[in-house]
């Protein structure tokens, strides 16, 4: 049985029953709908990991193949309640709260106790978690008890427990405190319980104290503020304090900083004057969604990740991003920048609408808009029509998303 509604003179198929093996008529998983001209699926797996882009060598997208997808590829029949991605490796935690990874492994930043690259998510012991973070080739968890976990590569002291390691394999707590968010690229921002920030890693261009003091092997206290997110890029960091004001520090190098100019080192500054909602670091540029839901780029756009619809590079000067192919119902909702993949030129972003509707822009060369090419966007493109998703993260050269 089928059920058609008519819109405008016209009859449209929005719904298909079959009868289960009792004779009731029952709707299948798929429902669709339209809106603002595009199909999407409505509750179509809801929680359902679907990830694309780059896959040789590694397997970063779990589908247990080394080939480059440009198409969304879901992942088991596992429902996720979060998932992030690294440079090359990708980590989730299950319904279950359990943590699964996958992808390279060459530093131990998968956590399962190898080296091992592996193609499939592979569990990690039996702690259960709150959220994940994938860095450079540095991971980070909260458990659900909300402690604060770190595994991975040891360059630069990224691990911040204070060792000289290489490299640690499995999971080793920081501190003895509780935490709420922390954020991982080749350093690493967390937010304490108290709200209160730290820091620790690579500080080479001050992206951890605004100065050049090299590493630095435990959490560092940022400041006496309080702060809502954070956000750590290839060299810089970003930060929303209480307030919801706008904080930039660290390599300035392309204008990543959003003060109009370039300096190698940048101390703790003020972006603007507005109040923010939403940020992304990524390998050498910045994302925010204002209050007012717009959506403001800045730094590096050698592969258009600005999404300003120009070749302008850099953008040093808080630039809207193009809105040509969004429709005013599209409101930001979620953004993510990738850190920069082979080259650190490379980067790519996404933006979730809370419609649910994805939409992505930048380097493409993997696939890792999701629309099927690989060609680079210079603007936000709905790629991915098919479903509607809750959850976006960008890796070096892949993407990885969560259906709603």
């Amino acid at each position: 049985m089928s059920i058609f509604q008519k819109s405008s003179g016209v009859w449209t198929l929005i719904q298909t029953m079959r009868p289960n093996v009792s004779g009731v008529w029952q709707p299948p998983k798929e429902v669709r709908a339209r809106i603002s001209g595009s199909w999407i699926h409505v509750g179509h797996d809801p929680n359902y990991l679907f990830t694309w882009g780059r896959n040789d060598y590694y397997g970063q997208l779990g589908d247990g193949t080394t080939i480059n997808k440009s198409s969304p590829v879901k992942i088991g029949t596992s429902t996720w309640n979060f998932i992030a991605a690294g440079k090359h490796f990708t980590m989730g935690i299950l319904s279950n709260n359990r943590l699964y990874t996958w992808g390279k492994n060459n530093k131990g930043q998968l956590g399962d106790g190898t080296t091992t690259d592996r193609t499939t998510p592979t569990l990690i012991g039996s702690t259960t978690w709150r959220i994940v973070e994938g860095g450079y080739e540095t991971a980070a968890g909260i458990t659900q008890t909300y402690q604060l976990f770190t595994w991975g590569s040891n360059n630069g002291s990224a691990l911040g427990q204070g060792t000289t390691v290489a490299y640690s394999a499995t999971p080793a707590r920081v501190g003895s405190s509780t935490w709420k968010a922390v954020s991982a690229w080749s350093h690493m921002l967390a937010i304490r319980s108290d709200n209160k920030l730290y820091g620790w890693g690579f500080d080479s261009t001050g992206q951890v104290t605004g100065t050049n003091t090299g590493t630095i092997s435990t959490p560092y206290a940022i400041g006496t503020c309080t702060w809502k997110a954070i956000s750590a890029g290839g060299n810089h960091s970003l930060g929303i304090r209480a307030d919801d004001k706008l904080f930039a520090w660290g390599g300035d190098g392309y204008g990543q900083c959003g003060q109009g100019s370039t300096t190698s080192i940048r101390a703790m500054t003020q972006v603007g004057t507005s109040t923010w909602k939403a940020i992304a670091a990524g390998g050498y540029f910045s994302l925010a969604i204002r209050a007012d839901n717009k959506v403001y780029a800045w730094g590096m756009n050698t592969t258009r990740q600005c999404g300003i619809g120009m070749v302008t590079d850099p953008v040093l000067t808080l630039t809207q991003i193009s809105t040509s192919n969004m429709s005013s119902t599209d409101v930001p909702a979620k953004i993510s920048a990738s850190g920069g993949g082979s080259y650190s030129t490379y980067g790519h972003a996404a933006l979730l609408t809370t419609s649910g509707f994805l939409f992505t822009w930048g380097c493409s060369i993997y696939g890792q808009m999701g629309d099927g090419q690989a060609l680079t966007q210079s603007r936000p493109t709905k790629t991915v029509r098919r479903y509607s998703f809750k959850m976006v993260s960008c890796g070096g050269e892949h993407t990885a998303a969560i259906t709603r």
